[in-house]
């Protein structure tokens, strides 16, 4: 029972702890509330007739939560316990005052708490609630007010805690944007600002003067807050400067509570003649689309940029209008113009821009472009390189409007297009490297299955408006990758075929060597595999292996394999030699009879000048064009028979069987 009547006794006098007995300050500002029900907590507020009073410590409390979104612990007690747990609870406490602080007295019975709005050299102020019990009827009040630096005990009685630093001090002044000359008229016009700060924004003025005779007509405004959208205004009359335009120059000073100050600056020009521009022009051309822009500036600064565009054709039936963007903060204003808005007409354009600046002038300058309709000019079109690689195309290229790409669509005779790259008209693998206005590409028959004969290629160069022109280039015959293809060692047993490999064809997994005879078709064909080693290829084709047949007409074609199991092949059309009479071949030839004819002749001199310049002949003996018999054949084995023929000293063998 007795712990009961305590508790009851500290419930008592916690309820009147809250209660601030508070002489009214006659140079208070009152403020008006318009509820007083919304509190934390019914601890925050006293009752009286049924109706709920404020407290300073609600008043605390509320601004604390309004303005930093605080929520401040209820177990504090009254007002002058406020510093002392709130030290215990791990806040900063001290006698430096501070914009959103919380100011601590002790005093009478209760103290008194306030929340500091802003301080600044001279004063702190504060925002406070409170009641007033001595009256008949209890009356809350909750204002705006200040104190000297020199008084911060305030009343007697009472006696200064500490401040409750909540967020730290303020040492930055009022954040602003929007800061500008509007509703310009011939008298008058407005400086107007957007200002705000968390402490609040104790006061905004603008300085103003002309650039004419230095600061000989500043004036100071005042800047207005009506509609509480944090726009501060003042109104500026010419009268008040001479009546004078041109040049205005303004600063403004704009203060927090906690006494920071803010202070930039513009300038207007009232005399502008509309903004002025320069490097209007059109580029950026890409397919379907081109971008006007131009460098536009003024000193008032620029409202508006605006592009009118039509085609020449049928007047302004396309006309269509366009926002300048200025997105780099370079000046330039841009807008991207599709021909599909003007009927995918190519042709000249007219172009108009209207560029506004804050004053309302107006610069309205025009240009015209003329779109090529054909694609661009192709020229000096060459094959070079041809090997069993691949061949090199080359080419001069140009557009008015620049050259986007040039694509090299490629495919073999063999099988169609099957081997034709997909989506060809954008596909990388098949577009050319451009170099000023030249272009090359290069075919690689390892894109083609590695076959060999004829390629097809077309051209087609596009401009950066995806226009195309197409060229078809010459059709290519692509040789095998076998060269210098003999039969030798020809006896009754068999007879040895050699070649060459071209190993920039590819890797080269095998050669093998297709051999029959020619009684009775193909039905003794058997492929035989050949020696392959750095380039060279045999093969030693033994007569036992087709019927023992040592007369008539042998054939052998050669497939040289890649590792991926593509060929490329010789048939006897390309190289007659792999097709000969064995008969004959037997036979041991004359030596300088190269062409088999029983005689020697300029036509078999000639016939080793072809074989040289791998010139196909109808028929070339190897043994017997080694007219010096050095082992080698050579121009001077041609030149041996010019000589021999012409009765000059040259082999004294020409003429007679080869040994």
């Amino acid at each position: 029972m007795f712990k009961k009547c305590i508790s009851i006794i500290l419930v008592i006098v916690l309820t009147w702890s809250f209660l601030t007995v508070l002489p009214l300050n006659t140079a208070a500002q009152e403020v008006d509330i318009e509820d007083t029900g919304s509190y934390a907590d019914e601890r925050w507020q006293w009752t009286d007739a049924g109706v709920k009073q404020e407290r300073c410590t609600y008043r605390a409390w509320h601004e604390a939560n309004e303005r930093l979104g605080i929520s401040l612990p209820l177990t504090w007690g009254n007002a002058a316990t406020w510093a002392a747990n709130a030290w215990r609870d791990g806040y900063t406490v001290d006698k430096t005052p501070s914009a959103n602080s919380i100011v601590c007295w002790s005093g009478y019975t209760w103290g008194h708490v306030a929340y500091v709005t802003g301080v600044d050299d001279n004063n702190i102020y504060i925002r406070e609630g409170g009641i007033n019990p001595s009256s008949s009827y209890p009356d809350y009040w909750f204002r705006d007010t200040s104190y000297s630096r020199g008084n911060q005990n305030r009343w007697n009685g009472y006696s200064l805690e500490g401040y409750i630093h909540l967020a730290g001090s303020d040492s930055d002044g009022p954040t602003y944007d929007d800061f500008h000359v509007g509703e310009i008229q011939s008298n008058q016009f407005t400086v107007m600002a957007h200002v705000t700060d968390q402490t609040g924004v104790s006061s905004v003025r603008y300085a103003v003067w002309t650039e004419n005779n230095g600061q000989d007509d500043i004036k100071w405004y005042d800047g207005h807050c009506t509609d509480g959208n944090d726009y501060y205004w003042a109104r500026i009359n010419f009268s008040d400067h001479k009546g004078e335009k041109g040049k205005y120059i303004i600063h403004m000073y704009a203060y927090d509570n906690a006494g920071n100050l803010t202070n930039p600056g513009i300038s207007y020009n009232f005399n502008s003649t509309g903004p002025n521009y320069s490097d209007f022009h059109v580029g950026e051309f890409r397919e379907g689309a081109f971008t006007i822009l131009a460098k536009v500036t003024d000193i008032n600064g620029i409202s508006s940029v605006r592009y009118a565009v039509w085609t020449e054709n049928n007047g302004q039936d396309d006309l269509q209008w366009y926002n300048g963007n200025c997105t780099d903060g370079n000046d330039y204003y841009w807008a991207r113009v599709n021909f599909a808005d003007h009927k995918n007409e190519k042709g000249k354009y007219i172009i108009h821009m209207y560029a506004y600046d804050t004053a309302g002038k107006l610069t309205n300058p025009g240009i015209s472009f003329v779109f090529p309709e054909t694609g661009p000019t192709v020229t000096n079109v060459n094959v070079s390189n041809i090997s069993s690689a691949g061949y090199t195309i080359t080419c001069s290229v140009s557009a008015d409007v620049g050259v986007a790409r040039v694509q090299f669509p490629t495919w073999t005779e063999k099988d169609g297009q099957d081997d034709l790259a997909s989506e060809w008209w954008t596909n990388t693998k098949v577009r050319g490297t451009i170099n000023g206005i030249t272009v090359t590409f290069r075919v690689n028959t390892s894109e083609h299955n590695r076959e060999v004969g004829k390629y097809i290629t077309h051209l087609y160069a596009y401009d950066l408006f995806g226009t195309a022109t197409k060229v078809v280039v010459p059709t290519v015959e692509v040789p095998a990758p076998i060269s210098n293809v003999a039969v030798t060692d020809i006896n009754e047993l068999g007879f040895t075929v050699t070649c060459d490999i071209d190993t920039a064809w590819g890797p080269i997994s095998k050669v093998e060597f297709a051999t029959w005879t020619d009684d009775n078709g193909q039905d003794d064909i058997i492929w035989h595999q050949g020696n392959y080693s750095n380039g060279k290829a045999t093969c030693r084709i033994l007569t036992k292996d087709h019927n023992n047949t040592i007369s008539g007409r042998y054939l052998t074609h050669i497939y040289v394999w890649d590792n991926s199991g593509h060929a490329a092949a010789v048939n006897q059309i390309d190289y007659p030699c792999l097709s000969f009479d064995y008969g004959e071949a037997l036979i041991k030839p004359l030596l300088g009879d190269v062409d088999g004819d029983d005689e020697v002749t300029v036509i078999d001199a000639t016939c080793i000048q072809r074989k040289l310049a791998n010139i196909a002949t109808a028929k070339f003996i190897e043994a017997a064009a080694d007219a010096d018999e050095d082992g080698d054949l050579t121009i001077v084995d041609a030149t041996v028979i010019q000589r021999w023929l012409a009765q000059l000293p040259a082999n004294a063998h020409i003429g007679q069987p080869v040994s």
